[in-house]
């Protein structure tokens, strides 16, 4: 219930504040584990990504926010899962893991944090090594316009337009030959090409 009201409330301020226009939804597979793999430049990306994929989405959220009794109750009612970030947590990964293999939906931002230039940045090891293992779709996702999404020119607001752009899934068949250091690598380099061309319009 609280997932479903969150989805009314954040899809009214996506659609008549920033304008949302969602393309390739039907990429999504309709059943079975699914990783989501998607840029990352704002607070509003988790809820934007939940909101636009046609089906529920898990994420990882920093496990501070679990340490606070009422967000804590709040987002795990949101299919958040905790993360310790700055080392490799691996109960998160292991969690990630088996949320896709029980059939469900999982929202991964390789980049590990939130640019601050607006430019992708390098992927982390994470999200390589969850679609390594899991052996699951992985669907590749731009977020538009969430960078600095309210700005201000010469005293004026102005506000961003959102675009959620899903990719076909990544065929990642030939990377899938252990789990070697390179191998993971590759594999994120791969997702973040994808994602890099869905935001330039190239897919």
């Amino acid at each position: 219930m609280l997932y479903l009201i969150g989805r009314i409330l954040f899809g009214i301020l996506f659609y008549t504040v920033f304008r949302l226009s969602v393309e390739g939804r039907e990429r999504v597979p309709k059943t079975g584990g699914v990783l989501l793999v998607a840029n990352h430049a704002s607070a509003l990306d988790p809820p934007l990504l939940g909101f636009a994929s046609p089906r529920p989405v898990h994420f990882m959220a920093k496990a501070e926010l679990f340490e606070i009794p009422v967000l804590s109750w709040a987002i795990s009612r949101l299919h958040a899962f905790p993360v310790r970030r700055g080392a490799a947590d691996r109960s998160a990964v292991r969690t990630a893991i088996e949320v896709l293999q029980r059939g469900e939906v999982v929202g991964i931002f390789p980049e590990g944090t939130r640019t601050q230039t607006g430019e992708l940045l390098p992927p982390q090891r994470g999200a390589g090594l969850i679609a390594l293992r899991a052996g699951v779709p992985v669907v590749p996702v731009a977020l538009i316009g969430t960078f600095r999404p309210l700005r201000f020119e010469r005293g004026i607001p102005r506000i961003n337009r959102f675009i959620v752009r899903f990719g076909e899934p990544i065929d990642l068949s030939e990377h899938r030959d252990g789990e070697s250091k390179e191998a993971v690598e590759r594999i994120n380099q791969r997702m973040m090409q994808e994602i890099e061309k869905l935001v330039r319009g190239e897919r």
